[in-house]
């Protein structure tokens, strides 16, 4: 349990450091949340903090940084906490079977030389996708030892971790009784602007960005779109992922469904033709506690999202208001979207609500949230 307050607002800026932590090595380029996420939160985090020691990388690479922190706290440097996120695989594993063969315990030695010089460690966990079977598709005998894996972080971060964030609340009912701190940590945002785009109202543009198949089953998303013929609608997804599920979409596309795999800067294109983000997919279990990082990639572009009821990004939504929570329906859809065609200006009404809560929800602002839930004054630094 935390119990000392760290009073950065009477440090040197120079005195404040941290260390940020992930067991894996990002790979160029990478377009999936689970990879951009954590550098986009090392960015925050470098912007705000005048020192941040990383460890990520191979096994070798991260031995090698840890040493180097050894070192500088045995010489009196001062970190004022960890801030880690986990794998979506164990973090044994996290880095591939080489690292788990000559480094298996690295991370958590780490956890526990930071622990031993007092130094609080905040961990985002990512998801549970171990815990609904049909997620982890490796045959009975990987599945089983996987799930030992899982359990063993678990027990890690009972016995290590200060404080334990999670996309959702909801999450915390497949995790159990942790005994520390848990706290919610969504993805953040980067603002694009300080206006919204001036997109055409009169020509309805929709747009999906994200993944295709388990989770992510946007079937009657195409189908409603195709009830209303001058209401436009982009996908954007991993070419791969479109070759795998086009027996399931390709029957569906017409004129007005267009097909992208773009990532990154070559998306503001994409964004700057719609008027509204889809977060509208099947429901799950699953779905009823994520939180995707494409919710907030829309808000940065001012673009209010129709969301699925009883998904944890349809709560968001209804909190906030900044867009419509319907039941994942066709029909419901349909009649949503023939209602935003005749009052266009619903999309203003949603946007001019987005403006209100966006700085809560940047990248910067979630990085001063951390700061916070480990016990840190933070009032004049960030």
């Amino acid at each position: 349990m935390i119990t000392k307050k760290f009073a950065v607002s009477k440090m040197k800026r120079k005195e404040v450091g941290i260390i940020f932590h992930i067991p894996w090595k990002v790979s160029q380029g990478a377009d999936s949340g689970s990879e951009i996420r954590p550098i986009m939160m090392l960015e925050a985090f470098q912007r705000n903090f005048f020192h941040v020691d990383i460890v990520m990388g191979s096994g070798k690479e991260r031995l090698y940084q840890i040493l180097k922190i050894r070192k500088k706290i045995m010489q009196g440097f001062r970190y004022s906490f960890v801030y880690s996120e986990s794998s979506t695989y164990p973090t044994i594993i996290a880095n591939g079977n080489k690292d788990a063969f000559f480094y298996p315990f690295l991370d958590f030695i780490f956890f526990m030389m930071c622990r031993k010089n007092n130094i609080p460690i905040a961990l985002f966990y990512r998801d549970i996708y171990w815990k609904f079977p049909h997620s982890i598709n490796k045959g009975i005998i990987k599945s089983y030892f996987l799930k030992i894996l899982y359990k063993i972080d678990i027990i890690i971060y009972k016995k290590l971790i200060n404080v334990l964030f999670l996309p959702s609340m909801k999450m915390i009912n497949y995790i159990g009784s942790l005994d520390i701190p848990i706290k919610t940590l969504p993805p953040g945002t980067s603002i694009h602007g300080s206006v919204p785009f001036e997109n055409n109202t009169t020509n309805l543009t929709l747009i999906y960005v994200g993944g295709l198949g388990n989770h992510y089953r946007i079937h009657y998303l195409l189908q409603a779109v195709n009830c209303i013929p001058d209401i436009n609608l982009i996908i954007c997804c991993r070419e791969e992922e479109w070759q795998k599920n086009k027996k399931d979409y390709g029957y569906q596309l017409k004129s007005n469904i267009t097909i992208k795999h773009l990532k990154g800067n070559d998306l503001l294109s994409l964004y700057q033709k719609a008027n509204i983000g889809c977060c509208f997919f099947e429901n799950s279990v699953y779905m009823s506690f994520a939180m995707p990082l494409k919710l907030f990639e829309y808000l940065g572009f001012y673009l209010p999202v129709i969301a699925t009821e009883g998904t944890a990004t349809g709560d968001f939504v209804t909190m906030h208001d900044v867009g419509w929570v319907i039941p994942y329906e066709e029909k419901a859809l349909v009649n949503l979207l023939k209602t935003i065609k005749d009052h266009p200006e619903v999309i203003k009404q949603k946007q001019r609500n987005i403006m209100n809560i966006l700085h809560h929800h940047s990248w910067d602002a979630r990085v001063k949230q951390v700061c916070k839930d480990i016990g840190m004054d933070v009032k004049d630094l960030l």
